[in-house]
């Protein structure tokens, strides 16, 4: 599909994440030290909101089961499985997302 414009940066950083659902795609974007991450919604382990999860710095942790995840790579720090991770691109106040 390639890139394409998603939200406005202030709906980001508003709570510092944003759920947006693509074409029936949830992906949570998340805003850290002044870059836009975005990853699939879903915990791979089992389905949990990562939406709803606990964020230390780039780590995201499942509500769930306590899957904890690398924003930046998808890695789990328990889990075996990898976590879908999306290129974003910030362009004035809008966030791009390659999907």
């Amino acid at each position: 599909m390639g890139e394409i414009k998603i939200c406005k940066l202030s709906e980001v950083k508003e709570k510092g994440r944003k759920l947006i659902d693509f074409n029936g795609q949830k992906i949570v974007l998340f805003f850290i030290k002044g870059e836009i991450y975005a990853v699939n919604s879903l915990c791979p382990h089992r389905g949990g909101p990562l939406e709803e999860g606990q964020l230390n710095e780039f780590e995201i942790t499942c509500p769930s089961h306590n899957f904890t995840f690398d924003l930046i790579s998808g890695e789990s720090f328990n889990y075996s499985s990898k976590l879908k991770t999306y290129k974003t691109r910030l362009d004035g106040e809008y966030v791009y997302i390659n999907i």
